[in-house]
């Protein structure tokens, strides 16, 4: 795909990828071949996944779609192998393990959410507005009022031309 689309586009997209991904992973677990291995099952469908999250991410000229995939499939994974592991499992290890697990992939999913949006805040006081204003002063040196008067980032009323 080419052409620049915004976040919410973007999350939707990712959205998409993973529901396929997850459809294709649970196809293959339920329909296809079993081993009997349930490593080696759970794995096949992983890789399935990965080249679904793959073929979204060179469609869109994206390796982002990786980034969240990769604290998103270790919850379900777990999820699959406590759900299949049978009576074997200690129960209170499977919920501590499940706890850390979740609370380390809603950590992840944060960071990678936030992170976006955290540098393009910096990029306004480091770059953005130092460049605009620069180009600015440059075409209409009569901006620098401008500049002495009004905040860049807090909306406040103009201080007073200084005389």
């Amino acid at each position: 795909m080419s052409g620049a689309i915004n976040k919410s586009a973007s999350l939707a997209w990712v959205c998409v990828a993973y529901f396929l991904a997850f459809c294709v992973a649970a196809g293959y677990l339920v329909l296809g071949p079993a081993s009997g291995r349930l490593w080696l099952d759970t794995l096949v469908a992983d890789v399935l996944a990965t080249l679904v999250v793959f073929a979204f991410s060179r469609s869109f000229g994206n390796s982002s779609f990786y980034d969240a995939y990769w604290s998103v499939i270790p919850p379900l994974l777990m999820f699959y192998w406590w759900a299949r592991g049978g009576a074997g499992f200690d129960r209170l290890n499977c919920v501590l393990l499940a706890v850390v697990v979740m609370l380390w992939a809603v950590r992840l999913t944060a960071n990678w959410l936030m992170l976006g949006a955290l540098a393009m805040l910096a990029m306004f006081p480091g770059a953005s507005i130092p460049m605009m204003e620069t180009r600015s002063l440059q075409r209409r040196p009569d901006y620098q009022h401008v500049i002495d008067r009004v905040s860049r980032f807090v909306p406040r009323p103009p201080a007073k031309a200084r005389g």
